[in-house]
């Protein structure tokens, strides 16, 4: 509830309503408050913007998948690198390496540049606001050290450990 409650901060009811009209999940624990989310997400009287999705049915959530794939290569699973311990600039960096990849299925072009051309001021807020970097093709770091070494640049310790 918090990050869409930093969503809406960013955006503003209009720019929620734009951007996010209709959001698909899953049917974890975090998206139990089912009300607080429509809330968040200004669904107005008789409006449903926000589907549960069937469980073990990641293709009804269309591409956004791939994103969970992609970011689970810099990420992986049993790494000791546990989500709840990234700082923001840590979730900004895969996200915005994950999503400056360019797409076959955007005819090569990458998320990152589409959001803007389909969303104009609402997604560079958005984008601005979560300190996610659009990223020339040839900077792209998609592999699983990219974090550590930018923690180090910054001079933050490790995550793992």
């Amino acid at each position: 509830m918090r990050a869409l409650g930093a969503l809406r901060a960013l955006l503003g009811e209009d720019g929620v309503r734009r951007v996010f009209a209709v959001v698909l999940t899953d049917n974890g624990p975090e998206f139990a408050d089912e009300a607080g989310i429509a809330t968040a997400l200004c669904e107005r009287p008789g409006e449903t913007r926000l589907f549960y999705c069937d469980p073990m049915r990641s293709d009804q959530k269309g591409a956004c998948e791939r994103n969970h794939v992609e970011i689970r290569k810099l990420l992986p699973k049993g790494r000791g690198i546990s989500f709840d311990r990234l700082a923001p600039a840590d979730c900004a960096l895969p996200t915005g390496q994950v999503n400056s990849e360019p797409r076959g299925s955007l005819a090569f072009m990458c998320p990152s540049r589409m959001l803007p051309a389909a969303y104009g001021d609402d997604a560079r807020a958005l984008l601005d606001g979560l300190g996610i970097e659009v990223l020339d093709p040839s900077e792209l770091d998609l592999t699983p050290g990219c974090i550590e070494r930018a923690r180090a640049e910054r001079g933050d310790g490790p995550l793992a450990g």
